[in-house]
């Protein structure tokens, strides 16, 4: 009796945790596809992290923001040009020992990195790299709901 008992348990125990891990996936399927700022920060930090060991930092040099600066507008002051602006990725991935996380949140004082861009570029392991995590920080701009943004960052990602 105890033999059949544990026969038909071991069977109704996979059903019931195949059945809790469907109630869970349910439970972010009903997430209303809202991406929070929490979520964005810990998109960002993870990039971060992968991919920051591929950054030379030689010849980097700081910024401090001041009121009105934006992202874009320190990289296309700091690279060259509005060609550049869509590069702000890489100031933030140089930047994420001051806590900066989330590109669109920088605020006055805060000090950023700017790496050479022209050093990084010329190598192609760097290169390669950076295609990559430009097209993972596009993937986060995507589940922002700024396509405007990702698709700036798939260009820039298109031609590294």
């Amino acid at each position: 009796m105890k033999r059949m008992l544990s026969l038909f348990a071991l069977p109704a125990l996979l059903l019931f945790a195949v059945s809790c891990a469907t109630v869970k996936d349910d439970v972010i399927d009903a997430h209303d596809g809202v991406y929070t700022q929490a979520e964005a920060n810990k998109d960002f930090s993870e990039a971060y992290q992968t991919y920051r060991k591929n950054l030379n930092l030689t010849g980097a040099h700081g910024y401090t923001v001041v009121r009105g600066d934006s992202l874009s507008s320190i990289t296309e002051k700091q690279y060259g040009g509005k060609d550049y602006m869509y590069y702000f990725p890489i100031i933030m991935l140089a930047s994420a020992d001051a806590h900066v996380v989330d590109p669109d949140l920088i605020y006055p004082g805060m000090k950023l990195t700017v790496p050479n861009l022209k050093l990084n570029l010329d190598d192609p392991g760097i290169r390669k790299n950076m295609k990559d995590y430009f097209g993972d920080i596009a993937d986060i701009y995507k589940r922002k709901e700024k396509p405007a943004v990702e698709t700036e960052l798939r260009k820039v990602a298109d031609k590294l």
